[in-house]
């Protein structure tokens, strides 16, 4: 079960002022997040590539939360975006953040309309999958770290 939901948050609701969101880029980032389970955008929520895909490029920036603290602590989000504002300044790159079985991640991500393109940035950066925007879905590059255990353990 999630902490919240696009059902149950308050802060799913768009528009109106909730306890500690005044911010409107803040309030519109959470909404975008429980509402779709993640987001990439440049500067604001809502701005964001529809067709194409997804890579995370800079590890060493990646950052995870339990959603529960993003609800008591939202200007997280926020600060993510403001403390790598320079990256953000290259076109391709993106502010990326989704939802994962009660955690938020956040990372900056490079946008390419080319699926050769994605699958080596995401194996040249270590990482799992990229983001297949027009499938909505995750495209896995190699074995994932559990899934790689559970076949050592089990052979």
């Amino acid at each position: 079960m999630r902490p919240w939901s696009s059902t149950t948050s308050p802060m799913s609701l768009r528009g109106r002022e909730l306890p500690g969101i005044h911010d409107p880029w803040t309030r519109d980032a959470m909404h975008e997040l429980t509402s779709k389970h993640g987001f990439s955008i440049h500067d604001q929520p809502g701005i964001a590539p529809h067709k194409g895909y997804m890579v995370s490029t800079m590890p060493e920036a990646e950052e995870a939360h339990p959603m529960s603290e993003l609800a008591h602590r939202p200007g997280l989000v926020k600060a993510y975006h403001d403390a790598h504002s320079e990256h953000l300044k290259d076109p391709s790159n993106y502010f990326g953040a989704w939802e994962d079985h009660g955690r938020a991640y956040l990372d900056i991500s490079r946008h390419t309309d080319d699926e050769g393109a994605a699958r080596k940035l995401a194996q040249d950066h270590n990482q799992d999958a990229y983001y297949d925007l027009n499938k909505k879905k995750s495209v896995y590059v190699r074995a994932s770290r559990a899934a790689a255990s559970l076949v050592r353990q089990e052979g």
